[in-house]
């Protein structure tokens, strides 16, 4: 079989943490150091477009650094226009059909902290001894407020947005952040969480906003202002009222400082940056997100979220409370039970640091990303001051499913005729230890979606599936001949003949081994007329696996199991009726001697030589319905 990674089915670029600040803009110490890390960084991405298309550009949040307008603007002239103007020109020169799609996600830097008034409203409203944080959040999403909501990230939407009125002069923004073939029309408004369907990739992107309640320092001032102080003023007012004097009121004040000090602190841990964040919970039309992904089994499920799940509360994850109520709240483990991959950003974790797996089933992978740009760069006079700066390359197979993820770390020069540089990383680790499978699909099949299945067999694209499954060039394919149970196809090379028989409807015990077994079976024809030469004739059985037991695709139908699992029943099936299938089909020749020729055997003869029959081989193989989908050619429709 051929490398899964030598053309991979989808490619992601994916950085996060970029810090950016507008006053780096005009700043020349700052210009000077950005200058050293993007020109290599984009010598990178060029040779990287080089070897394989890119897909997808993920930025994970702290796009930059205050959520300022200024911030976004220096970001967009740095960033986003010198990679338009290499993918304009690979476009123009027709060596790229279009443009790799970004999808962004705002992390706690990317909350604009001009208007605040939200997070007053809240933090005046916030009862911290009866700890009302569900309602006062449910107040603040809920419709009429929302306008207030996504004003918080308006900088960020004003870049990002459909309703971007900063697009540039090229259609740099159409180009980029566009997303014409989406179902995911509440993350196309304001970037902000929601989903996207790729169907030509077979992947859906979950975006998850857990930036809210997260702007830091900015938070703890605003605490402070609605809480401390307000109450410092009343409980002096109240101590004086009822006669406190001196040392009385300043030995009550201190203690009640203390106990009031404790309570803010754990209302932070509650609401702030250790704690519930995620945005639009109650907006997140997570119901409609899962029949997608049930609609679709196949596709790859990617989650996007600024903070990785430790940063966030444990009622955010799990629903205990509502179980079984009918009608449970938005939790992340309902995304993350879905998930086969989850990109988070936040820690800034080293480049050592390796995938983990999602939950104790072993079903999908978190990877963590380190910086790409650590914060006031103008004001550091080190030598290395992007020691840690790293991004990735996410290669995704579809056939089987695997992922891997190429790190590539920043290096400082170390001389001073030397060029620093993006190297990919090599931990001394073989490249197979970068390698994951994706487990965690399971085996759905619609049985509404059987009838579209089966009429697509005729339009299975047969020279593009030996290619990616063998390695093989991809040969001229003739179709030889359809009928009610199977179409045949003639592949050929200067050392053997293949013949490609995709059965249509019928399962192995009609086809393979019908009782009794004939003397004449159907393929000694096929054979016969198309055994030319002395090259090696293969007879390759593909089948769709939901045709070769009625039985076994119920299981699919069912979902009770992992599709690996279910497919792995179907092969072993499969393997025992093929072997019986060879066994009596080859038996049949083994009759034919000098010694004892009986008419039966002579009439065979004549039919099929001895001889062809040494130079056949029989393949067996079972294709799952989600790969058997991604060879089948839409069929062509008038207009």
């Amino acid at each position: 079989m051929a490398n899964s990674f030598e053309n991979p089915h989808c490619r992601i670029l994916w950085v996060s943490d970029i810090h950016f600040r507008g006053k780096y803009k005009g700043n020349l110490n700052a210009e000077g150091k950005l200058k050293q890390l993007y020109d290599p960084f984009l010598d990178k991405i060029k040779s990287e477009q080089q070897t394989s298309p890119i897909d997808y550009i993920f930025l994970t949040g702290d796009i930059a650094f205050s959520g300022s307008s200024s911030d976004y603007q220096a970001f967009w002239d740095w960033f986003i226009v010198p990679l338009y103007q290499f993918y304009k020109e690979l476009v123009d020169n027709e060596r790229i059909n279009g443009f790799p799609k970004i999808i962004t996600i705002p992390g706690n830097h990317d909350i604009s902290r001009s208007d605040v008034s939200i997070f007053e409203t809240f933090l005046n409203k916030y009862n911290t001894a009866k700890n009302n944080f569900e309602q006062q959040s449910q107040l603040i999403l809920n419709p009429d407020n929302l306008p207030s909501f996504l004003k918080t990230f308006e900088n960020y939407s004003l870049f990002f947005g459909d309703n971007s009125t900063y697009r540039g002069i090229n259609k740099i923004w159409e180009s980029f952040f566009k997303l014409d073939k989406n179902d995911g029309s509440t993350y196309n408004e304001k970037r902000l969480f929601g989903h996207v369907i790729d169907h030509e990739k077979k992947i859906i992107i979950i975006l998850v906003n857990t930036a809210w309640f997260s702007i830091g320092d900015k938070f703890n001032e605003l605490l402070v202002n609605n809480k401390l102080k307000k109450i410092h003023k009343e409980t002096i007012d109240d101590l004086v009222t009822r006669g406190f004097t001196g040392k009385e009121i300043a030995d009550t004040v201190d203690f009640y400082y203390r106990e009031l000090t404790e309570s803010i602190l754990k209302m932070r841990d509650r609401i702030s940056e250790y704690g519930t964040q995620i945005t639009g919970r109650e907006i997140l039309l997570f119901d409609n997100i899962e029949k997608q992904i049930k609609l679709f089994p196949d596709y790859i499920v990617i989650t996007c979220m600024h903070h990785p799940v430790n940063w966030l509360s444990w009622g955010e994850q799990y629903d205990y409370d509502d179980k079984g109520s009918g009608s449970y709240r938005f939790t992340l483990n309902r995304i993350l039970a879905k998930t086969d991959i989850l990109l988070t950003g936040h820690e800034h974790v080293p480049v050592i640091k390796m995938p983990e797996q999602i939950n104790e089933q072993g079903n999908g992978w978190h990877l963590k990303a380190g910086m790409f740009m650590e914060d006031q760069i103008d004001l550091i006079e080190a030598a290395k001051y992007f020691e840690h700066s790293r991004f990735s390359i996410i290669e995704i197979s579809a056939d089987p499913y695997l992922f891997k993820e190429k790190r590539f770390l920043y290096y400082h020069p170390s001389g001073d005729s030397a060029f620093p540089e993006w190297k990919h990383y090599d931990s001394g680790k073989d490249e197979k230890a970068y390698t994951y499978t994706l487990s965690n699909k399971k085996g759905i099949l619609a049985e509404e979606s059987l009838p579209q299945l089966i009429s697509e067999i005729g339009n299975f694209d047969l020279a593009t599936f030996l290619y990616n499954r063998y390695g093989e060039r991809k040969y001229t394919v003739k179709e030889l001949a359809k009928t009610e149970l199977y179409k045949l196809y003639k592949t050929e090379s200067a050392i053997e003949i293949r013949l490609c028989i995709v059965p249509l409807k019928a399962a192995f015990s009609k086809l393979f081994v019908p009782t009794p077994f004939p003397t004449e079976h159907f393929l000694d024809e096929i054979i016969k007329t198309n055994f030319v030469d002395s090259r090696l004739l293969k007879i390759h059985f593909i089948w769709p696996d939901f045709l070769v037991s009625d039985q076994l695709k119920n299981l699919y139908i069912n979902g009770d199991e992992e599709h690996k699992v279910i497919f792995g029943k179907i092969a072993r099936y499969s393997d025992m009726l093929f072997n019986k299938f060879r066994h009596h089909f080859f038996e049949r020749f083994s009759k034919i001697s000098e010694e004892k020729k009986t008419k039966e055997t002579v009439e065979l003869a004549q039919i099929i030589d001895f001889k062809i029959v040494k130079n056949i081989r029989f393949v067996n193989e079972p294709v799952p319905f989600w790969i058997f989908k991604r060879y089948c050619k839409p069929k062509k429709t008038d207009i």
